[in-house]
């Protein structure tokens, strides 16, 4: 492997940890708020940033998807 494709992995492994942290933390403010349960929590979210009831965990479709296109795809369910 090359010192370019590790710094890739590298890099989304960094990426795809910071996701976990954040996400993780936006979802237990959310419950806090809101007293919902997290599955109550993460199904909305899923299908707005994927558009299916299942799949892979959010913290990866987030860190995937980046910020810009998570913001897009969430601002465009609610117009």
């Amino acid at each position: 492997m090359s010192k370019e494709e590790e710094n890739i992995l590298k890099q989304l492994k960094n990426d795809l940890e910071q996701a976990e942290r954040t996400v993780g933390k936006e979802i237990g403010d959310i419950q806090k708020e809101t007293g919902l349960k997290k599955g109550e929590i993460l199904h909305p979210i899923r299908i707005a940033l994927t558009g299916e009831g299942s799949g892979p965990s959010l913290k990866y479709i987030v860190a995937l998807l980046g910020k810009k296109i998570v913001l897009e795809r969430i601002n465009a369910l609610r117009s």
